[in-house]
This record gives structure tokens, C-alpha cells and sequence, in this order.
């Protein structure tokens, strides 16, 4: 159920609000859950930690805030970060 979804997720359902929009228009009718298994980490040239490995390095009783970007970061991101 689309519209209760996103009055849960945004508080709207107005077509207004771009989550509203992406869900109504650009997900499909069903959605897919549960346990992912069978897959491999990816073999990378890089070192590259896993989610479990980064929490166990964080600092205890403290915020934190994160960020992850699907694309190589660029200038306007390093600026943030430094």
C-alpha cells in the first residue's frame, strides 16, 4: 500500500513531496524482502571494510553522523568532510 507507506515514511502523501513522487512513480508494484544470502564480498584493489568492521571501530556513546555517495566524491564533498 503506496499511500501508507509514505504517509509513514514522509508524513504526506502529497505528489508534492519528492519521495511521495519517486515512490509513486518510479517504484514498481512489488517490492522484494528478507534475508539476502549466497553472496560474496566483492573482491576489491582497495582495502574496504564492512558495515560490521566500520561500527566496531566507531566511538562508544557517541553520535556519529555518516555519509555514502554511489558516486566518487568530488570537490564539494571533500570540503564537507575536512
Amino acid at each position: 500500500n503506496k499511500v501508507k507507506e509514505v504517509k509513514l515514511a514522509y508524513g504526506t502523501a502529497s505528489l508534492e513531496h519528492p519521495g511521495v513522487k519517486m515512490v509513486a512513480w518510479e517504484r514498481g508494484k512489488f517490492y522484494l524482502g528478507g534475508r539476502v544470502s549466497g553472496f560474496e564480498l566483492p573482491k576489491r584493489v582497495f582495502p574496504c571494510l564492512t558495515p560490521l568492521e566500520v561500527r566496531a571501530l566507531l566511538p562508544a556513546n557517541k553520535d556519529v553522523v555518516v555519509f555514502q555517495c554511489r558516486n566518487p566524491v568530488h570537490r564539494a564533498h571533500y570540503e564537507l568532510f575536512t
